[in-house]
């Protein structure tokens, strides 16, 4: 992630780079309604700890990662 910051053409837009553990979470499949919680719960953790310096774009962004990881359970279960 650092060099891919390093090279990006807007890192003008912000003064530091933050890092917020999320775990396996972000990437393992959420098959279970606990972990589906514990997903919505970090995200949740993020946004409250960082609403002030939430940009539109990153809100943005979050919200359809969001859904788009919620919505597999529902896939899953079907």
């Amino acid at each position: 992630m650092l060099p891919a910051y390093s090279q990006a053409l807007d890192k003008f837009e912000s003064k530091s780079l933050l890092f917020f553990e999320i775990g396996s979470l972000a990437n393992a499949p959420l098959v279970s309604f606990e972990q589906k919680s514990k997903f919505s719960a970090k995200i949740n953790e993020f946004i409250h700890k960082h609403e002030k310096a939430i940009a539109v774009p990153l809100m943005t962004h979050l919200a359809l990662w969001c859904s788009s990881r919620l919505q597999e359970i529902k896939n899953e279960m079907y």
